[in-house]
């Protein structure tokens, strides 16, 4: 089928309802139909469910994918592309009044025959990889919560368990399949198309839309952790492990902490929850040296330090997740200084007290270590866009997650939470420990975590950009997501 470009920019929809029958049967959806409704409140967050797309394409194969790209360059259409669903903020990848493609049903997760290498469709989650993976004593490093798609947090990075023995999930990916804007499906990976095997690590949906990615696998049963929660005045001494942690001369690439710092209008009182994950496969009866002084600060209001698969580990992470809530991430980075970390839960303590009347209201501050050895690996691994030097590191990420039910609180809590990045990085900046990095998958779409990279970084993506989609298709026409213009 041929197309001839519209000098004008028209609906998707009405392109696609036209081309349907023949080309995409059964893959395109109308409000108010059963599979519309599934995919629109399929999204993680309340702020996706609510825009309203003029419909769903829910290609099953790069094949579809293909056609639809080749029509939608054709029509001068613009479009959003969804994998899981869980990026929050409004429009990230849902777009009012015009089409969404859903991916969710190229599916596939398939060892190769050797067991070395699996390939994942980019409608997967990481609980459906797991799921296949560890019956057979086999694993991956990816996500670490079940429902969140395996391509979009590939794609911005990613962090998984084994972050500290080979950095970002990106950095450990051999191979994209990808459908250019032209409809051309491509390969790439570190001896085909290479200038965009390095920008697809962390360089988000700005090049074409990934179909299917292979990873390598290795052995793996079990592993040791869990959560362990304390009240307020531990925060000094849980600050301070967490910094000897992140600033070992020595560190321990199998351990992993993230401590986080919550308030939630159910329970009345902050709590601080150290997550700690050692992933060695030895027999663990007591906590490993590296992650021993966490479990020595007492006293404790629950502990669920135990031995268990990924799989029970990320079913406990999710259990703490709350579906179609209002809720938003929002990303800061320094380095780390347990003073500094101090500073900024006072601040967020004195931003949030306002917030307190609002219904439903929790509020979290979560670091995790970007470690030397984590970045160090990440280099050796290859090209990628993150920008990062291994004499950047050790660094942590803060996310920064709110919770809430009304819609009429939009406003000031995003507003409010605005202002504490904004202050995170006035108190990082004058204790000397600022970082303009900022983890993508993290980040609140006001962000752009892109220029984060840096100035060299970014003007390679765009070089990328530029080769691989030089009518900027998805630069212009592609609005969901981080732009590089």
């Amino acid at each position: 089928m041929s197309f001839t470009r519209a000098l004008v920019a028209i609906s998707a929809c009405k392109v696609f309802q036209t081309m349907s029958p023949l080309v995409l049967p059964g893959q395109v959806f109308l409000p108010n139909s059963s599979v519309y409704n599934e995919s629109v409140n399929s999204y993680f967050a309340a702020f996706e469910r609510e825009v309203v797309p003029e419909c769903i394409i829910k290609p099953n194969s790069s094949a579809d994918v293909s056609v639809i790209m080749t029509a939608s360059v054709a029509a001068n259409t613009k479009l959003a592309v969804r994998g899981g669903g869980h990026t929050m903020w409004a429009g990230a990848a849902n777009l009012q009044g015009g089409a969404t493609v859903d991916l969710r049903n190229i599916k596939g997760v398939v060892l190769s025959n050797d067991n070395t290498t699996v390939s994942v469709g980019a409608g997967e989650t990481w609980g459906s990889v797991y799921e296949k993976l560890i019956p057979l004593g086999l694993m991956v490093a990816g996500g670490r919560m079940l429902d969140v798609g395996v391509a979009g947090l590939t794609l911005g990075g990613g962090l998984s368990y084994f972050t500290g023995k080979v950095g970002f999930v990106a950095d450990t990916v051999t191979n994209f399949e990808i459908v250019l804007a032209s409809g051309q499906v491509v390969n790439a990976n570190k001896d085909t198309n290479t200038d965009l095997f390095a920008a697809l690590k962390g360089g988000s949906n700005n090049f074409g839309i990934v179909t299917k990615i292979d990873y390598p696998v290795f052995a793996h049963k079990y592993m040791w952790g869990g959560m362990s929660a304390f009240q307020a005045p531990s925060e000094p001494e849980l600050f301070k492990a967490f910094t000897d942690f992140a600033t070992a001369p020595t560190g321990d690439v199998d351990a992993q902490v993230i401590l986080s710092v919550g308030f939630d209008t159910s329970i009345g009182v902050e709590l601080s929850v150290a997550s700690q994950y050692y992933t060695k496969q030895v027999e663990v009866i007591t906590p490993p040296p590296s992650l021993a002084p966490f479990s020595a600060i007492q006293p404790q209001v629950f502990s669920s330090l135990r031995s268990d698969t990924i799989l029970g580990f990320v079913a406990e992470q999710n259990a703490y997740n709350v579906p179609g809530a209002r809720q938003l991430f929002f990303s800061a980075t320094f380095k780390p200084d347990a003073a500094l970390q101090q500073q900024i839960v006072e601040k967020w303590r004195d931003i949030i007290e306002p917030l307190k009347t609002a219904e439903g209201l929790a509020i979290y501050l979560v670091f995790q270590t970007l470690t030397k050895e984590m970045l160090q690996k990440s280099a050796a691994s290859g090209a990628n866009s993150f920008g990062l030097d291994t004499a950047d590191g050790p660094i942590v990420s803060l996310l920064i997650n709110p919770v809430w039910k009304s819609q009429a609180d939009d406003s000031r809590i995003i507003a409010a939470l605005t202002e504490l990045v904004a202050a995170v990085d006035t108190l990082a900046t004058a204790a000397g420990k600022y970082s303009k990095y900022r983890y993508l998958n993290y980040s609140f779409g006001t962000q752009n975590p892109i220029d984060g990279y840096g100035e060299a970084s970014k003007a390679n993506l765009k070089a990328v950009s530029k080769k691989y989609d030089p009518t900027q298709f998805f630069q212009s026409n592609v609005p969901g997501g981080f732009k590089l213009s």
